[in-house]
């Protein structure tokens, strides 16, 4: 019987180090995209073709330094950098030895709340980017 519930613990970690590696990986491609079209509208009140064909060459990556860039987005910068930050550790973890990143999540269920904080940070730069606008309206609604 111990057997059987080592190998669920074991299935249970595998599991949870998969969920952690998607979510990071999930929420960047999905809202990165999101980011750049609401700047896009925020900046020139519009979001062309040509600015949805150039946000699709990009990487999600690219999406979020292109913002880092733009100057009527300052307001937004802290944002961008905590979620570059956020995401650049996120890689530095799930670059382990899988063995090794098994039990740190396995020694630390805190460990898996990254992801979380991840997600709201995005949803932080979502509001701050939108301001409410219409386009940012349409977009969550």
């Amino acid at each position: 019987m111990r057997l059987g519930r080592e190998f669920v613990g074991e299935l249970r970690i595998k599991k949870k180090v998969k969920n952690y590696k998607l979510k990071h990986s999930r929420i960047l491609t999905c809202y990165s995209a999101i980011l750049y079209l609401l700047s896009m509208y925020s900046t020139n009140g519009t979001v062309t073709q040509a600015d949805a064909v150039e946000m699709c060459s990009m990487t999600p990556m690219e999406r979020l330094l292109s913002l880092r860039g733009n100057s009527d987005l300052s307001h937004a910068r802290g944002i961008i950098d905590s979620l570059v930050e956020m995401y650049d550790r996120f890689l530095h973890t799930a670059s382990q030895e899988t063995v090794k990143l098994e039990q740190q999540i396995q020694d630390n269920e805190g460990y898996t709340r990254d992801d979380y904080k991840f997600g709201q940070e995005m949803f932080n730069a979502i509001n701050s980017i939108g301001g409410g606008n219409e386009f940012h309206r349409l977009i969550i609604v």
